[in-house]
């Protein structure tokens, strides 16, 4: 009989797995996407009544909850594998004790993190600061108690690993890699070699190698270059996380983001071992990689490309300066800490008007820019114009051209964008 297990993509399901590799248990898994509902269909909850992975089928026993499954297949095959319990009863209470810990003291304030920093927007809830400043204080202090324990033995529960050490792998995975708190763990000596022990075990490896979907991770999404890029990510159907960054508070100038961008701006995007920074860079790049999924952004011809590039080119180098320093005197200057200049903002509105006359004139031959296909040309216009149309209060320089305003509101009503908006902004 092998072991079916349901939702492995997910970190509580990730806890039975790495233990069913420990414990050399065939398995088998079922994917179950959370983000589209299937967890409350009625076939699933036939098996877990709370729609919640992991649950497991093992030949007719089905059972549920992660923590209580580890425990069921750590005492079935006590006898094989690695021994997960203890040899002892002394030692299996304080595998119990430290299994306690994590799911009442550690797991809540990650998760809160977790879902704060890497799910809010996906599962439609807003991002809440205090709660991950709270939420980090308190793991904070648990994490200070671990040291304490790791100092004196080199697994939780005593010299050897188990339940309790392994327990800990998949949220602490997020911790140390996906939201820009690994400090936690690397300034805390025993922790951190206590996690660099059981985070290199070959079992979580292999976990990690079959059963992690490789998720684009973008910096600063509150911002509008990053907004370009969650746009095309979105249009593209690339999954994604955004790790915030902010820029007022200087977070771009602390020397770990500058060691990915050494200019100290936002957006930079990571994909597996793949760093690139620069916005349009980015889309031409995700654009390409992935030119037969999602929308078509390039043209199906290269003529239909080169015009592609020269309307991205004529956004970067005539559309957008007027249209930033506009954006920067209206919105930012105050909290930037220079006086915004009436100046800069009269003459970067005549000439952004002059530009918008030569789009005008473009846009009443052809629907979108590059042609009668939506490209990254309009794509890369959305996130400053929607200053444009909204704060700013210059929304007559869209509204009075005829075929600007047309062409904005296809662009700007794209469920994409919608969904990009989600993300809210900085001010």
């Amino acid at each position: 009989m092998v072991v079916k297990v349901y939702g492995p993509f997910y970190a509580s399901p990730k806890r039975v797995l790495v233990c069913l590799v420990e414990k050399e248990i065939e398995f088998e898994t079922s994917p179950i996407d959370l983000f589209k509902g299937e967890h409350k269909d009625p076939e699933f909850l036939k098996l877990q009544p709370f729609g919640q992975v992991p649950v497991i089928q093992d030949g007719d026993y089905t059972l549920y909850e992660s923590r209580a499954i580890i425990r069921y297949y750590a005492e079935k095959y006590k006898s094989q594998g690695t021994d997960l319990l203890g040899k002892t009863i002394e030692e299996r209470g304080l595998v119990e004790q430290w299994l306690e810990v994590e799911a009442s003291n550690y797991h809540p304030p990650l998760n809160n993190l977790v879902l704060h920093i890497l799910f809010a927007s996906a599962l439609g809830f807003p991002s809440d600061p205090k709660v991950i400043q709270e939420s980090e204080e308190k793991l904070g202090k648990v994490l200070d108690v671990y040291e304490e324990r790791l100092s004196k033995s080199k697994y939780l529960a005593g010299d050897f690993f188990s339940l309790a050490d392994l327990s800990h792998l998949p949220f602490t995975y997020y911790l140390a890699n996906s939201m820009g708190k690994e400090y936690m763990i690397k300034d805390r000596k025993h922790v951190s070699a206590w996690w660099d022990d059981i985070s290199n075990r070959p079992s979580w490896k292999k976990v990690l190698q079959q059963f992690v979907r490789m998720v684009v991770k973008v910096y600063g999404a509150a911002y509008a270059s990053p907004k370009r890029v969650l746009v095309c990510l979105v249009e593209k159907e690339v999954d994604f996380e955004t790790m915030p960054i902010d820029l007022l508070k200087g977070e771009h100038k602390h020397p770990e983001f500058l060691k990915l961008q050494p200019f100290g701006t936002v957006p930079l995007i990571q994909d597996g071992d793949y760093t690139l920074y620069e916005s349009r860079a980015i889309i031409r790049y995700y654009a390409e990689k992935y030119k037969s999924q999602g929308t078509a952004l390039l043209g199906k011809t290269i003529e239909e490309r080169g015009l592609v590039e020269q309307w991205l080119e004529v956004e970067a180098h005539n559309f957008h300066p007027p249209l930033y320093n506009l954006v920067l005197h209206i919105l930012f200057a105050s909290a930037l800490g220079f006086p915004s200049d009436p100046k800069v903002i009269q003459e970067s509105e005549e000439k952004l008007g002059k530009v918008l006359d030569i789009y005008e004139e473009r846009l009443s031959k052809s629907k979108y820019l590059a042609g009668d296909f939506f490209s990254l040309a309009d794509l890369s216009h959305l996130p400053f114009t929607q200053y444009l149309v909204t704060i700013l209060g210059k929304e007559y320089l869209i509204k009075d051209r005829k075929h600007v305003s047309a062409w904005w509101n296809d662009i700007s009503n794209r469920p994409s964008w919608k969904k990009v908006l989600e993300f809210g902004g900085p001010f």
